[in-house]
């Protein structure tokens, strides 16, 4: 009886080895009960975003690094402190467009890298945090720095990124030029979501326990012949 008990159980811990993978928070910013600055934040903005034109402003997209712990996740979606502003002037001139990216890149440097997913993004009237779910599992590889990124998809988009409330810093911002200027000011508001890869050395221990058992069972029915 006791060698059948063993194999219910190791069989239950197999089967259910997906699920105590779960979904973990790869990594956040945001302070108690998702808390963000409400009153500092980030512009965002592609040429005439802040003017009509035929006048032009600066483009302004900003990135915030995150850096992985020892396991392996596949991201699934982010949390982020977003708002859509609108170029401020009213219509018929231009409420400019409501089209933004997220894009998720990797490290080059201590500075955003490739581009490694593009999430469209329509932002909210209001600064709340939103999540944006990614458009298919992303990899992400244990102790490893990866960027996420706010931009204009429109030229006339304009939107801001609130900042974070908790202290960290390391954000980045690029203009008309594909060159990323280090402010280490405070990182825009953000949670990293994903579920949780188990580890290879963790299936093999269970592989190992089935045939433990197996043996024993063996060792059992020869004893009893």
């Amino acid at each position: 009886m006791k060698i059948w008990k063993t194999l219910f159980a190791a069989t239950a811990v197999m089967l259910f080895w997906p699920i105590m993978g779960g979904a973990a928070i790869i990594y956040s910013n945001l302070g108690a009960d998702d808390s963000f600055q409400t009153n500092s934040s980030y512009e965002i903005s592609g040429r005439f975003g802040r003017i009509v034109p035929p006048f032009e402003s600066p483009v302004l997209s900003y990135a915030c690094p995150f850096t992985t712990g020892l396991g392996r996740w596949n991201l699934t979606s982010l949390d982020l402190a977003l708002v859509w502003v609108g170029n401020g002037f009213p219509p018929p001139l231009s409420d400019g467009t409501n089209e933004f990216q997220i894009r998720i890149m990797s490290d080059a440097g201590g500075a955003p890298g490739a581009v490694l997913q593009v999430i469209p993004a329509i932002l909210p009237s209001n600064p709340q945090l939103i999540t944006f779910s990614a458009t298919a599992p992303l990899k992400i590889e244990p102790e490893t720095t990866y960027w996420v990124g706010v931009f204009a998809a429109a030229d006339d988009a304009h939107g801001a990124w609130a900042l974070n409330g908790t202290g960290a810093i390391g954000a980045v911002n690029q203009g008309n030029s594909p060159v990323w200027y280090y402010v280490d000011t405070p990182q825009g508001a953000m949670r990293i979501n994903g579920d949780v890869v188990p580890e290879p050395a963790s299936a093999a221990v269970l592989g190992a326990v089935f045939a433990l058992v197996g043996a024993s069972g063996r060792r059992r029915i020869k004893g009893h012949r």
